[in-house]
């Protein structure tokens, strides 16, 4: 449930001398003052128990469910197309009015998605096959295209884009198809693999799209991934990865919740505000 914010003040807080600092069994880091109220899943039912008192072996509720709000906005095959973009696409480098996508060849059902969606939204399409790179190389072009990537995502590269709030206005079709086409084009399903990537930022924006619609996904970042193109290895670099699991069928839940257990507690010095 939504509720319109209708007045806004400032309180004043003091320095916390320290805060807890929460690791989730999947990864995920949550920071809280030490007085911070959680709730909190214990002894088969939930509790609302202070930070500086939670223990390795609670667990914390996240919820299985999606959420929605009361509008219309977006449908799942055209989020399924955002998706699409968010994980193979950028926008043209010769032209204002140009997006690009890079899909593989073996997904000829998901080029045929593309042109059919920008075809009746009367834009310009080509298609070209790239043998040596294995993909098909889509350029869409037309005002409108841009405009609807520009809405909810920002960023060109890879290592840049980012989700913008706009896309949690929408409903939850459209964020189940952004979920699901990103899912298909950059993750391995396979393996329940939805992402790997070097952009933290999106990493971060990922989770929150996916939990919005029900889904639960494991964080872990390898600081020491390695790659090369040569076969002598001369251009080798190490770089931090971040890969992102779906794990909706390995935690166990309660009503509408997973349940995600603690996996470390911390109590950290700190001189700044939570």
């Amino acid at each position: 449930t939504f509720v319109d914010v209708v007045d806004m003040f400032e309180v004043p807080y003091e320095n916390y001398s320290n805060y807890v600092s929460i690791k989730l069994d999947n990864g995920y880091i949550q920071n809280f003052s030490e007085q911070h109220k959680c709730q909190t899943y214990r002894d088969y039912e939930t509790k609302i128990i202070e930070s500086q008192n939670l223990k390795v072996g609670d667990s914390f509720l996240i919820s299985a469910k999606p959420w929605g709000i009361d509008n219309e906005i977006g449908n799942y095959k055209s989020g399924k197309i955002l998706g699409y973009y968010l994980a193979e696409g950028w926008k043209g480098t010769h032209s204002k009015s140009e997006i690009c996508f890079a899909i593989n060849m073996d997904r000829e059902d998901i080029v045929k998605d593309v042109k059919k969606f920008f075809t009746e939204w009367g834009c310009d399409i080509t298609v070209k096959r790239e043998e040596d790179k294995k993909i098909f190389k889509i350029k869409v072009f037309g005002n409108q295209a841009v405009g609807f990537v520009e809405r909810f995502v920002s960023g060109n590269r890879a290592t840049e884009k980012r989700l913008l709030s706009k896309l949690w206005n929408t409903c939850d079709d459209f964020r189940n198809g952004v979920y699901d086409g990103y899912y298909e084009t950059d993750g391995c399903p396979n393996h329940n693999i939805f992402a790997h990537t070097t952009n933290k930022k999106l990493a971060k924006d990922l989770i929150i799209l996916a939990s919005s619609v029900g889904h639960i996904l494991k964080y872990r970042e390898n600081p020491n991934n390695t790659r090369y193109f040569k076969e002598d290895k001369s251009d080798k670099v190490k770089f931090t990865s971040y890969e992102l699991k779906v794990m909706d069928s390995f935690y166990s839940k309660y009503n509408d919740f997973y349940i995600v257990p603690i996996e470390k507690v911390e109590l950290i010095k700190s001189n700044t505000n939570i």
